[in-house]
């Protein structure tokens, strides 16, 4: 029961994640001097009771990250990642707690990391592409 619940809340962030991200024009310079046909990536922390780090290509790009959480979207060039979660406290990304997990994120494109309990009560990760095309006819019905 306790699993069912934990899969559900996780499930429910990631429905309500699918309106969040907006639509990105592509080949313009943004104030930071990143290309907005960066690939984006939002990261959503679904397991309860785990307080993370993640690590992309070995770097930490999020420190103490809480369940519950959406973070991003963090602009990558397009290419492979490998994606690691540790715990808060770890010194590098050599002992994840999910992962390693490689993405292959394409430019102008955006992405959500979800990590969740599987089916077993296990932490793991999914990557998600987000449809942020615009509704035909400009309707959101």
């Amino acid at each position: 029961m306790r699993k069912t619940v934990y899969a559900a809340s996780a499930l429910s962030m990631l429905a309500a994640l699918a309106f969040a991200a907006p639509a990105q024009a592509g080949g313009k310079h943004d104030d930071g001097g990143h290309h907005s046909d960066d690939a984006l990536l939002s990261v959503l922390h679904g397991v309860p009771g785990l307080t993370v780090d993640v690590w992309v290509d070995g770097k930490r790009a999020l420190d103490n990250f809480k369940p519950g959480t959406l973070a991003g979207p963090l602009k990558l060039d397009d290419g492979r990642y490998k994606i690691a979660i540790t715990a808060a406290d770890a010194t590098s990304a050599d002992n994840p707690v999910i992962g390693p997990v490689k993405v292959n994120l394409k430019e102008g494109r955006n992405y959500t990391a979800v990590a969740h309990l599987d089916a077993s009560g296990d932490p793991t990760a999914t990557l998600f592409k987000n449809d942020t095309s615009a509704s035909p006819g400009a309707k959101a019905n």
